[in-house]
């Protein structure tokens, strides 16, 4: 701390006070703010142990985790139904709209979930052919990520094609395309 005297001549530094004592411990200044956690010498303080990114844990395997909590999918479409059996039932509009919400949320993660099943699916139907491959003598190719969207699109048209409806498929895209054109177009 400095203190500035009255004249110009000099700043004093003002440290801790002298002990009027050796053996006395040093005085600090009840002014000073103490940390909520203070550090108390001789007492250890308690390591907590995350197991989510702890390697004592083991290593993390997405197929033996979605394995053993599969049956939280099957509690999440018991919990969908409630949520349509609710929305028939409310008649306040407010909570109707929240109930939506919550249904729409509930969709799109399943469809989410879905398109990376079906990801992980192809990718491990590929890695199975290239190791069959790599048997035969040629030399093993490995997936990027734009092979990887490539093969879902050739999945992709194989159903629309089952179902007939590659052409309104292709039609929303360009409609799709032109109108990000267009928003660019604006923007220049």
């Amino acid at each position: 701390r400095r203190v500035f005297s009255s004249t110009e001549e000099s700043y004093k530094v003002k440290g801790p006070k002298p002990r009027q004592n050796k053996n006395r411990p040093t005085e600090i200044s009840c002014k000073r703010r103490v940390h909520a956690v203070a550090e108390i010498p001789g007492v250890k303080k308690k390591v907590t142990r995350d197991p989510r990114f702890d390697d004592i844990s083991g290593e993390f395997r997405e197929e033996i985790f979605s394995r053993d909590y599969a049956f939280i999918s099957d509690l999440k479409a018991v919990e969908k139904k409630k949520v349509k059996q609710q929305l028939k039932k409310e008649k306040n509009d407010a909570k109707k709209q929240k109930l939506r919400q919550i249904l729409n949320k509930m969709t799109q993660e399943e469809k989410t979930k879905d398109e990376k099943n079906k990801k992980e699916e192809l990718v491990k139907e590929w890695k199975e052919k290239e190791k069959e491959r790599v048997k035969d003598g040629k030399s093993p190719y490995f997936l990027k990520k734009s092979d990887v969207r490539k093969l879902e699109l050739a999945e992709k048209f194989k159903e629309l094609k089952e179902k007939g409806q590659v052409k309104k498929f292709i039609e929303k895209k360009r409609k799709r395309n032109a109108s990000r054109q267009r928003k660019k177009m604006q923007m220049d």
